[in-house]
């Protein structure tokens, strides 16, 4: 199973932010209730958290572009931290 293809956007609708996509035609919520009223964030706070969220899917293909590339060097630290990040992001082990 694959996530949902972007492009993912943030919204904020009555002081809650989520993050929605488009599929098959249709707005879907993606990840919402992105605020829980007994941490009291702040607006901006929960703004840059849908973002980051918002953002996953392009971050990952970005990812999976540079190291399929080879545009990252197998040979230290951050290959594999790519690896790992991928792995998690995907549901898949690390080779």
């Amino acid at each position: 199973m694959t996530h949902t293809r972007g492009p993912w956007k943030f919204e904020v609708r009555d002081y809650q932010a989520m993050v929605t996509a488009i599929r098959d035609g249709q707005a879907m919520v993606v990840a919402g209730e992105l605020y829980d009223e007994e941490l009291d964030l702040e607006l901006e706070e929960i703004e840059a958290n849908a973002r980051v969220i918002a953002s996953a899917p392009d971050l990952l293909a970005c990812l999976e572009n540079l190291v399929n590339r080879g545009l990252i060097p197998n040979d230290n630290d951050h290959y594999e931290e790519c690896l790992n990040a991928i792995a998690n992001a995907t549901g898949s082990e690390v080779n």
